[in-house]
């Protein structure tokens, strides 16, 4: 192999690394990409080390790598890890708005942290704006910084019942629909049923309605209990919108509504209707992924694209 090739190789790699960061830091107003490239093993390949704020811009990277170095070669990015700081910070507010980009740049809504949702981690400051780490793993940023130090949480096993988790669902009827947000004064979907099984049974899930599915999904189940996460794409909801199953006859879902711009509980029939695609989380492995995650300070979410980068 000629001496030169491993020397461009790195050349076009470190050239990738540095539109990537360029990319980030115009969509986002800011990015952390703490990565160093070198040569692999027998001058052969590239290997990558470092940290970036969410698994998303890993899989960013080694795509960007791949597409850079020559035909054939290894790009190696199992050691560039998620950004901890283990700084974790008590909510200042009872009601904290998270957003998807820095403030300064767009004001589109990730999701909103109530004191029950735990601590956060504060991950960095920039421009009176504060990026942090939700326990369900939500990256956004806070205009209102985190005030006081507090311990890392711990997630724990689940207490309650299904019951439980359709009686707190219940309690939002009638909430408007918002997109981002998670509170009775506004509500979206996949926070809907993040918050039911929070407060009904202690149960964690991820904030977006991809990663709960991802997490829980048996391919081709129909919902068949109460508990049951039911998942739809049709025109009128959009994609992947979920609900949660009710048994009865007939078996009914509670879902925040986009179209009808609430929450409401709907026979399954007309939850689906017009549906091009179903898919179903029996209630059983839902319970399996919080138990997976018992233990850890957040959830690990699974291996699939978030809606939030940086």
């Amino acid at each position: 192999m000629s001496s030169r090739i491993p020397e461009k190789a790195l050349t076009a790699a470190e050239r990738a690394l540095g539109e990537l960061r360029h990319d980030l830091e115009r969509a986002y107003g800011w990015t952390h990409l703490d990565v160093t490239l070198s040569v692999g093993p027998h001058d052969f390949g590239i290997t990558a080390h470092g940290t970036v704020v969410v698994p998303r811009v890993a899989r960013r990277l080694h795509a960007a790598l791949i597409d850079a170095v020559p035909e054939g070669w290894p790009v190696d990015t199992s050691e560039v890890r998620p950004l901890t700081t283990g700084d974790w910070r008590v909510i200042g507010a009872e009601r904290a708005p998270v957003w998807q980009q820095h403030p300064s740049r767009d004001r589109k809504l990730s999701t909103e942290l109530l004191p029950e949702d735990g601590p956060v981690e504060l991950l960095a400051r920039y421009r009176d704006a504060w990026l942090v780490r939700a326990v369900d793993a939500t990256v956004g940023w806070l205009e209102q910084g985190p005030v006081a130090a507090a311990h890392a949480p711990v997630i724990e096993p689940t207490r309650g019942t299904a019951e439980g988790v359709i009686a707190s669902a219940r309690a939002f009827l009638g909430a408007p629909y918002r997109l981002g947000g998670a509170t009775a004064a506004s509500i979206d979907c996949s926070a809907l049923v993040q918050r039911a099984f929070l407060r009904g049974l202690s149960l964690r899930l991820p904030r977006h309605s991809t990663d709960q599915l991802v997490a829980t999904m048996v391919e081709g189940h129909l919902p068949e209990q109460t508990g049951d996460l039911v998942f739809a794409w049709t025109a009128r909801e959009g994609p992947c919108h979920v609900g949660i199953a009710v048994e009865g006859s007939p078996m009914t879902v509670i879902h925040a509504s986009l179209s009808r711009k609430c929450v409401v509980e709907d026979p399954i029939d007309r939850f689906l209707d017009g549906a091009e695609r179903t898919e179903a989380s029996p209630l059983a492995r839902v319970l399996a992924y919080h138990a997976r995650n018992v233990g850890r300070t957040c959830l690990a979410l699974p291996d699939e694209d978030s809606e939030v980068d940086g």
